[in-house]
């Protein structure tokens, strides 16, 4: 039984088969609380002349507390396997490396699996991969969030202002 995360090309030994996208991570500690009004952790920057993708308020991910803190930008780059490009020939590409996997090998996770994933999507992977491999019920079944699933927003969004 094996159950790993690592880029599923390099897994069926064709290392660097599948386009990858890394990043560059710029840090940014300031001399004030926050920065971000509210709840808000992320803000990400989708325009085609735009240098940063996403900035990140750590601390308002973690709970830190701190007269400082620290923004985290982010770009894209060469740097780094972080995610494999979302085309439907890459796709394609994936299901047939994961049909090349032996019986009880499971490749879960972002670069496991060739698709975008949250932290707690991929949690939620390994959970469905532990039922699969004891038999017993996944406690966490449907429990996770879908890309652009907004049921975890507040009804009312001035609230997170």
């Amino acid at each position: 039984m094996v159950v790993i995360t690592i880029p599923i090309d390099e897994l069926v030994g064709l290392p660097d088969a599948l386009p990858y996208v890394g990043r560059d991570f710029h840090l940014l500690m300031l001399p004030c609380e926050e920065v971000f009004p509210g709840n808000v952790r992320f803000c990400h920057y989708a325009g085609e002349n735009d240098e940063w993708t996403r900035v990140t308020e750590f601390k308002k991910l973690t709970g830190y507390k701190s007269p400082n803190t620290l923004l985290v930008l982010e770009k894209p780059s060469a740097n780094g396997k972080l995610y494999i490009f979302q085309t439907k020939a890459v796709h394609e590409k994936v299901r047939q490396y994961q049909a090349m996997l032996p019986r009880n090998v499971y490749s879960i996770g972002r670069l496991g699996t060739g698709r975008y994933s949250t932290i707690e999507q991929a949690i939620a992977m390994a959970f469905e991969c532990v039922s699969k491999i004891t038999g017993k019920a996944n406690e966490m079944k449907g429990q996770d969030f879908a890309i652009g699933d907004k049921a975890m927003l507040p009804k009312d969004r001035k609230m997170t202002a």
